[in-house]
Order: C-alpha cells, then structure tokens, then sequence
C-alpha cells in the first residue's frame, strides 16, 4: 500500500470515527484499528488528532465549496482562494467557516446603505411631546 493509499485509508477511517463517535468519542487508536494502521504510521502523517481533524475537515470543506462554486451562477465572482484548490491554505477547522462565507457572500452588484434604505418606506418619526 503506497503512502497516499494509507493516508486516504487513515481520513475516511476516522471520518466514519468522528461521525459515529464525535471528536472527544475518537481515539488515534479506534482511527488505526479501523483503518488497518499503527497509531505510529498516523503520528507519520499526522503531527496530532487536532492536526488529523482539521485535514479532515479541511478536504471535506474544499470539496462541498469545489461543488459549490462549479453550480454557483457565473455572475456572482468568487473571491479569490475559493474551490476545491485552495484547501491547502485553509489553515484550521476554525477558519472554514469564515472563509466559506466570504467564498460566496459578494453579490453580482452591491447596494450602499443609502440606496438601500431610499427604496424603503420610511417610519413616521415619534413626536417627543
């Protein structure tokens, strides 16, 4: 089995681990058994069970925003670092979150606060007496 054979059986191993069991539920060792590994061999590729967590979640989130930005409507500009790609600069799970969104939250156009707020009626004021 080739480096990247074992590593691919390590992270789908404990992606069934941590679905299953959540990520405090996990151990390296439940990982290893399941993916037919010594706990050695994933402290090979991995510095940590944070470190395996966040590749994990890493790739996982590369992909979904891979597929994402393949149907979004050619008119909305994805920002720069987007897509399947770009994975390598993600650097924790913590971040992925963030930028996902900003992968996908700049519309085709952008409305300022004033043009916004001109279309919309306007409250009648309270008199103060």
């Amino acid at each position: 089995m080739s480096a990247a054979d074992r590593r691919a059986a390590i992270l789908d191993a404990a992606m069934e681990a941590f679905a299953t069991r959540g990520y405090h539920g996990t151990s390296l060792d439940d990982v290893a058994a399941a993916a037919g590994v010594s706990k050695a061999l994933i402290y090979e590729h991995f510095s940590s069970k944070q470190n395996l967590h966040d590749t994990l979640i890493s790739v996982q989130a590369g992909d979904l925003f891979g597929r994402l930005a393949a149907a979004a409507d050619p008119r909305w500009p994805l920002s720069s670092g987007c897509g399947a790609g770009s994975t390598s600069s993600w650097a924790s799970s913590r971040s992925v979150a963030r930028r996902g969104a900003r992968c996908f939250a700049t519309p085709p156009t952008r409305i300022s606060a004033r043009s916004s707020s001109a279309s919309r009626p306007r409250r009648p004021r309270r008199s103060s007496t």
